[in-house]
């Protein structure tokens, strides 16, 4: 090998090591709240402890930025999605739209950090420290189960406690019923027959429920999604179908679930 040759191999070969050595040192994969806007969204910090869910804002702007910096400084690692699986309760949970006014959700565990596409990021923070500096009770809301903790859909699939529980519900109460009639494209029909004396007043908003060894809970969406507050009415003895969007809840796995209304259940299959 020609000296020239040799000194090209060992000036390649000394990049190749002080670069390894500086991803080895860590390096920022993402940036864990990057675009957010505390000026036009107020930033909500959360803890679940396995039965209910606590949720705290922090309103002020100043030091809504100063935690956001604090986290897009983070020296974060990408981590293989299936590192969901050891996320542990207790656990918090982190808030906040972006510029664009999207919704971004970030869940934190012994320095596990997952986000609202399901990837997960390592990376120690003391969450536990900001959570109690925003202690102030009157700005507190609390929940019972994990239903609104953050990415509560991807973390139910490994721990129905992010879900909530719902009990028994008749599928007839009042001589109004319920019953499932098709699920196609995501598209779930169900009939409300009306066999009562009057008018049966309902609206569009319905809850997806699935049965996990034996019991019924009620899962969250996977995307933002809203009902348009609209009263409807079936006039007695009157049957009418309405169609439930499933969109907001993702691909369902094979199981038992029921759309739940008005009090009422219509039980369904997804092979």
């Amino acid at each position: 090998m020609k000296k020239s040759s040799l000194k090209y191999f060992i000036s390649s070969l000394f990049f190749v090591l002080v670069l390894s050595a500086c991803n080895a040192g860590g390096t920022q994969d993402i940036i864990l709240l990057e675009n957010a806007d505390p000026e036009n969204c107020t930033l909500e910090i959360c803890y679940f402890d396995g039965e209910k869910t606590e949720i705290k804002w922090l309103c002020d702007d100043e030091e809504a930025e100063k935690v956001i910096e604090e986290i897009n400084s983070l020296k974060t690692k990408a981590m293989d999605s299936s590192k969901i699986e050891e996320f542990k309760i207790p656990c918090y949970g982190l808030g906040i739209c972006n510029k664009d006014g999207e919704e971004m959700t970030l869940t934190y565990s012994d320095g596990l950090w997952l986000l609202k596409d399901g990837s997960v990021y390592q990376a120690k923070y003391d969450i536990k420290k900001l959570y109690d500096k925003v202690s102030d009770e009157d700005d507190m809301n609390s929940y019972d189960g994990g239903i609104l903790f953050p990415n509560a859909a991807l973390l139910g699939k490994y721990d129905n406690r992010f879900y909530r529980k719902s009990e028994d519900l008749p599928s007839e109460k009042n001589g109004v019923s319920l019953s499932f009639v098709s699920l196609e494209d995501n598209r779930v029909t169900v009939s409300i027959k009306n066999d009562s004396d009057g008018y049966f007043s309902y609206g569009e908003y319905y809850t997806l429920q699935k049965k996990i060894d034996g019991e019924w809970y009620t899962l969250p969406c996977v995307k933002e999604w809203a009902f348009y507050d609209v009263l409807l009415e079936i006039p007695a003895g009157v049957k009418t179908e309405e169609i439930c969007d499933l969109t907001p809840y993702g691909t369902l796995e094979k199981g038992t679930y029921r759309i739940e209304k008005e009090g009422l259940a219509a039980e369904f299959e997804v092979q």
